[in-house]
């Protein structure tokens, strides 16, 4: 039920978010007693209000299915997901909301009894995702500026998030050195290792799990 719940609210929020951002940007003018809106403005919102309406209906779907206990909640939710990816545009700490959203497809993966590989791979892509959320500055050092003296004084250590490799990393010079945004640089294979290297925890995890399971109920029978 609470997976139910939260896999509906997190469509919900990330709608709600989207809209009132749609809200903020939205060009309207009154010129005289008339209301003038720009063209490309007006075809803009249509599109991000389709969005929302989108998302929302995704998640709010895939909560149904949840709730009458049927796998097909699991197709639905993965397509609610990859909906979500767009929001991370709005600002990067919608990470947590996509983070959210992978436990609670791994969850219900389980308890529906999904194919254990998509599990892992929910579960693998959650960490992955979450460790976003483990930033230092450096090892990678980068240029802050080109009037130091000496010239060596402009290079120093860049803020990068992600674990156990940085595969997000601060672009001096162009966004604030303090924190990540979406300009900053993405890089792909550091992700994709990462990921991996979760796979392999969590495939291993679940294969000891399986194992003591087994054990426990061979000893039960030879009991």
């Amino acid at each position: 039920m609470l997976c139910s719940i939260g896999a509906a609210l997190v469509g919900l929020i990330v709608s709600i978010l989207w809209l009132v951002l749609l809200a903020g940007n939205f060009g309207i003018v009154f010129v005289g007693p008339l209301l003038a809106v720009n063209l490309y403005n007006a075809m803009w919102g249509i599109h991000e209000v389709s969005y929302s309406i989108l998302v929302a209906g995704a998640s709010l779907m895939a909560s149904i299915e949840y709730w009458r206990g049927r796998r097909r909640g699991i197709y639905l939710h993965i397509l609610a997901i990859f909906t979500l990816l767009p929001a991370l545009s709005l600002a990067f700490e919608a990470v947590a909301i996509l983070v959210v959203s992978l436990a609670i497809l791994a969850t219900m993966a389980a308890y529906l009894r999904a194919k254990p590989a998509l599990i892992i791979t929910a579960l693998s892509l959650g960490l992955t995702f979450a460790s976003f959320f483990y930033q230092q500055m450096g090892p990678e050092v980068g240029k802050y500026g080109t009037e130091c003296v000496p010239i060596e004084n402009c290079f120093g250590p860049l803020l990068g998030a992600g674990y156990p490799l940085q595969y997000m990393v601060n672009t001096p010079g162009i966004t604030d050195p303090t924190s990540l945004d979406a300009e900053d640089k993405f890089r792909l294979v550091p992700l994709a290792l990462d990921t991996l290297f979760y796979f392999a925890i969590a495939y291993s995890s679940y294969t000891l799990i399986r194992h003591y399971r087994a054990r426990g109920k061979s000893q039960e029978g030879d009991g």
